[in-house]
């Protein structure tokens, strides 16, 4: 399985500073000393709070900020002062996503949105509801990832922001084509996606998008490239081109870590299509080394499930099944159904090579029941809904797309 792309619209409470680190800690005493010395709970409380929060950050003192601002939604949940709480929300939702805590993540972002809904902030809504689409996409919950960035991208044809646009058309890009195999409808966004960001030089939406277009072309059937006119012979070319234009569009951005592990990953999955599995392990590994730093730990375990599907296909089963587990606990433990479904397949296959049937077909089993907790005819159901209420929302409004239309 590719790696997913997927876009974040990140304005956050806590902006970043200039100002020197001694000015910092001077104004960060002067917030902690003040706090000291306020005993009145009201909202110059709160708003203090998140003062002392966003100072913590400028310091990258990750702890202690994330203390004074679960500090700060608290005692305004408390005395009902609301307003200032969303964006604290949000930050707090990403900060949990990156742990890949995505329950709190997802309890965050829900009192991010029904806030700001209650005083009417639709933007914010709008950037949130993105955010909040991406913790579902990690979960596999497909329909209601696709169900926010909809809402998202309503908002934003409406309100004619083709940027915040783009980042709504990747994701939902991604989603056609990893979810429901719908190459066409995924290579349509994402075109899309490519020409806002290119119009807006934006760098690394567009090696996203250029990773994200080349993902859906070794993807496709071959019906389904006969269809687009295109030789099946020529998907590993096609996507080679698109991973290429990525590559050196990187390497000339500043901090692009992440995006040199995404490059590896995917030009990994290439590899490994093509057999060539020394080479498939050597961009896996590079990429595991680069999210390790980071300390993403859902890519962690998505590069020791690619790892230990790799090893399988080589032969090596020893080193499969202890990549295969150590992608399984983690899996297990952030409920990520789509990476343990594909670890019991691997593990299945591997014990029926050795010849352990029992351990096989106990596997195997568990791999249909996650298999189809992610895929059931229900959430097919609803995804096709989604889809529709999307496709006619855009049709109904000839306006809309007269006025602002994104090739």
């Amino acid at each position: 399985m590719a790696m997913k792309k997927i876009v974040l619209w990140i304005i956050v409470f806590l902006t970043g500073s200039s100002i020197s680190a001694n000015c910092q800690q001077k104004r960060l005493d002067s917030l902690c000393k003040a706090k000291e010395n306020y005993t009145k709970e009201d909202s110059g409380k709160v708003l203090l709070l998140i003062d002392i929060a966003k100072e913590y950050r400028k310091l990258k003192m990750t702890k202690e900020r994330f203390l004074y601002a679960e500090a700060a939604v608290a005692l305004g949940e408390k005395i009902k002062v609301l307003k200032p709480l969303p964006p604290v929300y949000n930050g707090l939702a990403l900060y949990y996503e990156g742990l890949s805590e995505y329950e709190k993540s997802i309890a965050n972002y829900t009192r991010a949105i029904e806030i700001s809904e209650l005083f009417g902030d639709k933007e914010n809504v709008a950037g949130y509801s993105l955010n909040f689409g991406t913790v579902y996409q990690n979960l596999a919950d497909y329909p209601r990832a696709l169900a926010l960035y909809q809402k998202s991208a309503n908002y934003y044809l409406e309100s004619n922001k083709p940027d915040d646009l783009a980042n709504c058309y990747i994701n939902m890009g991604g989603i056609y084509n990893e979810y429901s195999q719908q190459t066409e409808k995924a290579l349509e966004f994402l075109n899309k996606a490519f020409k806002l960001f290119q119009k807006a030089e934006d760098g690394r939406g567009m090696v996203e998008s250029y990773l994200s277009i080349g993902a859906a072309y070794l993807s496709a059937s071959d019906s389904t490239l006969r269809h687009l006119q295109v030789d099946p012979k020529e998907k590993y070319s096609i996507t080679r081109q698109y991973y290429a234009k990525a590559t050196q569009l990187s390497a000339r951005l500043p901090d692009s870590m992440v995006l040199r592990a995404e490059i590896s990953d995917d030009i990994g999955i290439v590899e490994e299509k093509l057999m060539n599995y020394p080479s498939a392990i050597r961009q896996y590994q590079d990429a595991l080394a680069i999210y390790i730093v980071l300390d993403h730990k859902k890519f962690i375990t998505q590069e020791l499930l690619n790892l230990g599907r790799a090893y399988r296909k080589k032969n090596d089963l020893s080193s499969g099944l202890q990549y295969l587990h150590l992608a399984l606990a983690d899996a297990k433990k952030m409920k990520v159904l789509d990476i343990q479904s594909d670890v019991f397949f691997n593990l299945s296959n591997i014990h029926e090579t050795q010849h352990n049937f029992d351990s096989a077909y106990f596997f195997y089993k568990q791999y249909i029941v996650m298999r189809d907790s992610i895929s059931n005819t229900e959430k097919q159901k609803e995804f096709t809904r989604k889809q529709l209420q999307f496709d006619f929302g855009i049709k109904e409004n000839p306006f809309k797309l007269k006025e602002r239309t994104y090739p």
